[in-house]
């Protein structure tokens, strides 16, 4: 920043400001070149990198991704409807040219001399497609999924589309690791939250309620005027449904 820039907010504050301000994406993509973020590593909450991505939606499906590399902001347009971490966008996009041979379409059988080689199966054509959890290979799965699975007739098949593609990106405990000294660490899929833009649902599992989405209907919530803050693991998951009890009624 320099003594002449006027607006300016924290990386942490960065998403509040965007979505407390603008209700499109066109409003904020006329407003960001007037802004300056910044980030202040002696936080209580620690070091935030200004290398964190931002992606930005609205319900007339506009979308970009604003990213801050060597002090410098970029914006993309959201052409793959996807978005993981490090390295930039640009990046993922070059990257995922290396897999224009993925297909939804297998080949069934294939002749070799005077045999007959049939497939072992269904999915075929998605040899190749990268199974680790790096974040270019989530990408490219991601990307793959959402792009060539049958298309949501609505919204509440949009979402169950969307908990699917997530499920092939979920990281386990133990299974991405790092050692850090002495100390090993794991990089897991902390919560996961999947928004309804069209009926202004926001629905949320942390790591312990995976398979129980919490369902907020953000219109009653809005309509209580009541601001509130509560930790994504303090809020009331929904408990499994016992299936024997609800046979037998």
């Amino acid at each position: 920043m320099t003594p002449q820039d006027k607006s300016y907010v924290s990386v942490l504050g960065f998403g509040g400001w965007a979505l407390g301000q603008f209700a499109t994406v066109g409003e904020l993509r006329e407003a960001l070149p007037d802004i300056k973020v910044w980030a202040d590593d002696t936080l209580p909450s620690g070091q935030t990198p200004l290398t964190l991505h931002f992606a930005f939606t609205d319900k007339g499906g506009a979308s970009i991704v604003v990213e801050f590399v060597n002090g410098q902001q970029r914006i993309f347009d959201n052409v793959a409807r996807v978005l993981t971490n490090a390295p930039t966008y640009d990046w993922h996009l070059s990257n995922i040219r290396n897999y224009l041979n993925l297909s939804t379409i297998a080949s069934t059988s294939m002749p070799i001399r005077e045999s007959n080689v049939t497939a072992l199966g269904q999915g075929g054509g998605n040899i190749g497609i990268p199974g680790d959890y790096t974040p270019p290979s989530r990408f490219v799965r991601a990307a793959f999924m959402r792009h060539y699975s049958t298309k949501p007739r609505n919204a509440d098949e949009a979402t169950q589309l969307i908990g699917h593609i997530l499920n092939t990106v979920d990281i386990p405990l133990g299974i991405a690791q790092s050692k850090e000294g002495n100390e090993i660490v794991s990089d897991y899929t902390q919560w996961i939250a999947i928004k309804d833009l069209t009926g202004n649902r926001l629905l949320i599992a942390d790591y312990n309620h995976r398979t129980s989405y919490l369902t907020l209907d953000l219109n009653e919530i809005f309509a209580l005027d009541k601001p509130a803050s509560v930790p994504v693991s303090a809020l009331p998951y929904p408990k499994g449904i016992d299936g024997a009890k609800a046979l037998l009624r």
